[in-house]
């Protein structure tokens, strides 16, 4: 009676992993970019990705280390007079990534963990990671699912994180909204083209 058991728990085993295994033949990898590694350089530009646009959050650029590094809460107190207006001079823009579509390069900078060196256009900038938090992906895998700031079409943007594969037998996940309160958009894969459906 228990080699009985034995068999039928054999049998029912290699037909699950006959069946999955047929069922990942069946499912294609579809073709993204895909990041090199999730690490940033101090020596080299790799494309970066701003995670916190949809919150509203945004990064004050600064056009030297000193500047981005200054501690404004106590800025009056704690840097003469020549200190404050070379931190003023080197105020720059406001830097903000709400829709993940702009092209940009980050590198991290030796001897200050807190900032990061941003590439934008032809102009290098520093920034103080207060706020904004800067990834070399957008997309990522999230158990069975594929989940993004993006929807699956926009290949232009997409950037895959590390060692990651999208199957077209994959739900893809867009989070359009907020990391708080966020707004998923749901796709699937037909074989063809992506479609949306309610989950």
């Amino acid at each position: 009676m228990i080699k009985l058991k034995t068999a039928f728990l054999l049998i029912a085993a290699t037909l699950g992993l006959g069946m999955a295994t047929t069922s990942h033949a069946q499912a294609k990898v579809l073709k993204y970019r895909t990041t090199s590694s999730n690490a940033f350089s101090y020596t080299k530009y790799h494309q970066a990705f701003m995670y916190g646009g949809r919150e509203g959050k945004s990064t004050l650029l600064f056009k030297t280390k000193f500047a981005a590094n200054a501690d404004f809460d106590n800025f009056y107190t704690k840097y003469t007079k020549t200190q404050q207006n070379q931190i003023l001079d080197a105020y720059g823009p406001v830097f903000n990534d709400g829709l993940a579509h702009k092209v940009f390069y980050a590198r991290k900078v030796k001897g200050y963990p807190k900032l990061m060196q941003l590439k934008i256009g032809k102009k290098t900038w520093y920034t103080f990671l207060l706020d904004a938090k800067f990834y070399r992906y957008n997309t990522w895998r999230s158990g069975h699912k594929i989940k993004s700031l993006l929807p699956p079409t926009d290949k232009k943007h997409i950037m895959l994180k590390a060692k990651t594969h999208v199957y077209s037998s994959q739900p893809w996940v867009e989070n359009w909204a907020f990391k708080q309160n966020p707004g998923y958009t749901w796709y699937r894969y037909n074989g063809h083209s992506w479609y949306k459906f309610d989950k």
